[in-house]
């Protein structure tokens, strides 16, 4: 890599990393097109790279909130049995 592609992934995410805090998205969601548009990587690994953040994420936050009964598992259930009834 060159110097220049070392600061525009450094860019990257810097900038993915303050969307992500001061607006509360995702950073699969910014993160995946901006290696795309801006470092040129190939679909696969720029869909990829995210997965490793995403998922410990989602896992610990699933922990976090099924004590505050906020999201039960029943309303998942509820929702997939509507999904496939369709």
């Amino acid at each position: 890599m060159t110097t220049t592609e070392i600061l525009l992934a450094l860019g990257v995410g810097l900038i993915t990393g303050f969307f992500f805090r001061s607006h509360c998205l995702g950073g699969g969601i910014l993160l995946t097109p901006m290696l795309r548009l801006f470092l040129d990587t190939p679909k696969l690994l720029a869909l990829a790279t995210p997965l490793p953040v995403l998922f410990p994420t989602a896992i610990s936050s699933s922990i976090a909130y099924h004590p505050r009964t906020t999201c039960g598992l029943q309303t998942c259930r509820i929702h997939a049995h509507r999904r496939d009834t369709k």
